[in-house]
């Protein structure tokens, strides 16, 4: 790994997550540090200078490495880095930097926290067969193989989404927050939120045991990882046995060696 200062954002759809290690300690992306902020907050600016007021200001020194589904996100980030950090060096990662196979009809067109969240399962699975679910506003149940190649999967609305979408596209349904437990709903519901909240959660989590199931049929799965905003709230009320890793696209992608990294 480059001997820089090194800075790994994942800009998702909601928020971007940025993960570092502070000055002085060994970089180890098993000890990350990571900080969310909302690029549509009004403070996110002062977030962000707050956040890299610690970090080295020699030329060339820092490296930051931006994964992007929100290309909207991913400009104004890099935007700010330029204006305010301007001896650092940003690199927005694509699908070549990964180092992992795809087996589908449009590679080009496949998001890069999906192969980041790939790669990170197949490396903690031992380089063996893994299902990864990342449930943030989407939720993806995707499939990576032997030996290393991402095969495809699942996208369906997040648990916030579908909340939203209830509200939005109906002229007496609320607004509702997802439920913080999914494993003991009322069922059936008995009024228009509990209804709403079995619904929503027995679509998601219905959709996640039958896609694992259906992957499962396909290769021998060593492994199942649970990860996103939202593998809290899912974990309990899933059937098939997980393992819950915290941030792996963000991980994953601070773990990523470049072959060019002296270009950066």
């Amino acid at each position: 790994m480059s001997s820089r200062f090194r800075v790994a954002v994942d800009v998702g759809n909601s928020s971007i997550k940025i993960a570092y290690h502070p000055p002085g300690m060994t970089a180890d992306a098993s000890d990350l540090r990571v900080v969310r902020v909302s690029l549509t907050g009004a403070d996110w600016q002062t977030q962000l200078a707050d956040l890299t007021s610690a970090f080295p200001q020699s030329d060339n020194t820092v490296q930051w490495l931006l994964a992007s589904v929100n290309s909207v996100g991913c400009d104004r980030l890099s935007g700010w880095i330029e204006t305010h950090r301007a001896a650092d060096r940003v690199r927005v990662i694509d699908r070549s930097d990964v180092g992992i196979e795809t087996d589908v009809r449009m590679p080009q067109r496949v998001g890069i926290d999906r192969l980041l969240a790939a790669q990170s399962a197949f490396r903690l699975a031992g380089d063996r067969s893994a299902i990864v679910i990342d449930a943030g506003t989407t939720v993806t149940v995707d499939l990576v193989a032997s030996p290393g190649v991402f095969r495809g999967g699942a996208i369906l609305p997040g648990l916030g989404l579908q909340f939203r979408a209830l509200h939005e596209a109906t002229d007496k349904l609320p607004r509702l927050e997802p439920p913080d437990d999914l494993a003991s709903l009322e069922s059936p519901g008995r009024d228009t939120q509990a209804a709403m909240e079995l619904g929503v959660a027995s679509g998601i989590v219905g959709a996640i045991d039958r896609l694992v199931e259906s992957f499962q049929s396909t290769c021998d799965v060593s492994q199942i990882f649970l990860t996103g905003g939202d593998a809290g709230r899912l974990s309990p009320a899933i059937r098939s046995p997980h393992r819950v890793v915290v941030d792996m696209p963000l991980r994953g992608l601070y773990g990523i060696e470049l072959a060019d990294s002296s270009s950066l």
